[in-house]
């Protein structure tokens, strides 16, 4: 009888313990989304060399991920963000062939945005998304 007992509970707790972090355990999922490349358009309606592009940032988990850093290189690259709440303050810096931006947190279902301004197309090998 002991020998019953002690195999099912030497099955039994690996497995209560694989299925409880798989799914009870609430995580943070970020996910992104490049869009195509469209061209820049100046505020006085002429056209440039340059194109636009936009990187949409979502939480798809659920708890909230902190410290989210974005990294993107590109030819001539300005970028902005389009933060999810206006109280974020996002941490930016830099160089005419890369930026970073770090985003403080981003609840569960939050997004935010990185509107993206370059000679050439940033395709999705150009970006990185981690926290």
């Amino acid at each position: 009888m002991g020998r019953v007992v002690n195999a099912i509970v030497l099955i039994v707790v690996p497995l209560a313990a694989v299925y409880y972090a798989t799914y009870l355990q609430k995580k943070p999922d970020l996910v992104y989304l490049l869009s195509e490349q469209v061209p820049y358009i100046d505020s006085d309606s002429k056209a440039s060399s340059d194109f636009g592009q936009r990187l949409e940032v979502k939480n798809v988990g659920d708890a909230e991920a902190k410290k989210i850093t974005v990294k993107i290189e590109g030819q001539a690259l300005t970028s902005s963000v389009k933060p999810y709440l206006t109280k974020d303050v996002v941490e930016s810096s830099s160089t005419p062939t890369a930026a970073e931006h770090v985003y403080p947190s981003l609840p569960p279902g939050g997004s935010f945005q990185v509107l993206l301004k370059a000679r050439s197309k940033i395709g999705s090998g150009n970006v990185s998304v981690s926290h």
